[in-house]
């Protein structure tokens, strides 16, 4: 969902870019709409590393996740710049929207397929001694 409405500001931010109707106002708004999202986007991703990490590796896990977030704001923000230094505002949004989509979609794909049945490794060993028992 959070990549849905990021592709969302995104369509409006271009087509209005791409149509000359971009006003500085316009940007704030739509900026205030991304700054309400983000926030808990960056909140639960702390979460999830939280939860699904051993107490042992969290230290680790959260410095990894943080580095991994800085350095994507970094790169997105030089990448963003020089695409919006050589191609202009609407093209430079018309790359971010169309993979922002196609992430989005690809969530949407994974959302709804069935899940499958996930065996521990402990079970893995014991089928696989007994198939070798078998002969299989």
């Amino acid at each position: 969902m959070m990549r849905a409405t990021y592709a969302v500001l995104a369509t409006v931010l271009m087509t209005l870019a791409l149509t000359g109707h971009l006003t500085p106002p316009l940007v704030f708004v739509i900026a205030a709409h991304d700054g309400h999202r983000r926030p808990s986007d960056l909140g639960v991703r702390g979460a999830l590393v939280a939860t699904i990490m051993p107490h042992d590796q969290l230290i680790g896990a959260i410095s990894l996740s943080r580095t991994t977030m800085d350095t994507a704001r970094i790169a997105g923000a030089l990448s963003g710049a020089g695409l919006f230094a050589s191609l202009g505002i609407g093209p430079a949004y018309a790359a971010i929207v169309v993979p922002l989509c196609h992430q989005h979609r690809a969530d949407a794909v994974r959302a709804w397929r069935p899940r499958s049945r996930i065996i521990e490794p402990a079970a893995l060993t014991a089928r696989a001694a007994h198939a070798r028992r078998c002969g299989i």
